[in-house]
């Protein structure tokens, strides 16, 4: 643990460019019982869109229109399966909490460790590679459904996003939304932490495996009260954290080439008031029989938190100053965020805009 200060140097002098990269960069305001299957799906299609909405009003072409066809991957014969769904965000949003329930799911097949990154990072390694990501649940069931979550996706490129919709045009997209503040200082404390592990910035590790005899000095150099706001709000502003912020953003980039329809966005607090019913609707939007899966689960399993921080970042709250300017810079994005929710027909929630 002795490169501790160099790494955590790499790090601030990356905050440091941060203006440079903000100026360049974009803006953040941008069933078996068939009966019973029938009611939830009446249920779940409650959201009703706004009178004279269409696709383009929030993506600026319709996603049934294309301009172009696009070319086919060249490594698409390595192709062996189809992703039937992507948990496309956000990080630190309980992706990993709808990872490890759905992969007991006897008719899903997700990969054994969560974020494969595939689009984001591993494109170069094939789709061959991608689809021997998908070794549980590969027993012959003709009826199993393949699928992923990787919550950096919502940063994804229209060139990435448009070679998803090439290969897997039926894909259904889950959204999870947090508070944008809480997310963000969420992501933060797990960079820091993640820096004195030897992590390269911008990249995230969900699994902490440091050795018990450097807890203590980890512990020690990634406590957040030894960095001021400044240290703090320099990360917020660089492009790692700005992109992940603006949900908005992404999820525009994404409707401009998948239906509405096929994009479900999730209420980050509905996995601790209602998980139960949460993951009904999520398996529901997938296309398979939710109680064969909570049949499975208990209360407790449901409710259990997942990939939490851990210690000297463990339950650490923000502080009033560094809130405060974190709210100011996040409030065009979640205002954006929830003129989204208006035009998509979604209206039992809303971010805070932090009035």
């Amino acid at each position: 643990m002795s490169d501790f200060a160099g790494l955590l140097g790499n790090l601030k002098q990356s905050a440091q460019r941060v203006k440079e990269d903000t100026t360049a960069g974009r803006s953040t305001t941008g069933s078996s019982d068939g009966g019973r299957r029938k009611g939830k799906q009446q249920q779940y299609q409650q959201r009703k869109r706004p009178a004279g909405f269409h696709p383009q009003d929030h993506s600026g072409s319709s996603a049934a229109k294309r301009r172009r066809t696009p070319r086919e991957p060249a490594d698409k014969r390595e192709l062996t399966l189809s992703i039937s769904f992507l948990c496309i965000g956000a990080q630190k949003s309980g992706t990993t909490w709808l990872h490890e329930l759905l992969s007991k799911h006897p008719s899903l097949c997700l990969p054994a460790e969560k974020e494969v990154h595939f689009w984001d990072w591993n494109r170069r390694k094939g789709l061959g590679w991608y689809c021997r990501q998908f070794t549980r649940g590969r027993d012959g069931n003709a009826d199993v459904r393949y699928g992923e979550c990787t919550p950096c996706y919502i940063t994804l490129p229209e060139s990435d996003i448009e070679e998803v919709r090439t290969l897997f045009p039926k894909v259904k997209l889950i959204f999870i939304a947090r508070d944008p503040v809480d997310r963000a200082w969420s992501a933060l404390l797990m960079e820091l932490r993640n820096a004195v592990r030897g992590v390269e910035v911008g990249k995230f590790s969900i699994n902490d495996r440091t050795d018990n005899r450097h807890l203590e000095q980890m512990d020690k150099e990634s406590n957040p009260d030894k960095y001021d706001d400044t240290y703090f709000m320099d990360r917020l502003r660089h492009s790692t954290h700005r992109d992940r912020c603006d949900y908005a953003s992404g999820l525009q980039r994404w409707l401009k080439y998948f239906d509405d329809k096929q994009l479900l966005i999730i209420d980050y607090n509905e996995i601790a008031q209602n998980p139960r019913e949460t993951l009904e609707k999520i398996c529901w939007h997938i296309g398979v029989d939710s109680k064969a899966l909570l049949d499975l689960l208990s209360d407790q399993e449901l409710r259990k938190r997942k990939n939490a921080a851990v210690g000297s970042t463990k339950d650490k709250q923000i502080r009033p100053s560094l809130r405060k300017k974190m709210e100011a810079h996040l409030r065009p994005a979640a205002i954006s965020f929830n003129k989204l929710l208006q035009q998509l027909g979604y209206t039992d929630f809303r971010v805070s805009e932090y009035k």
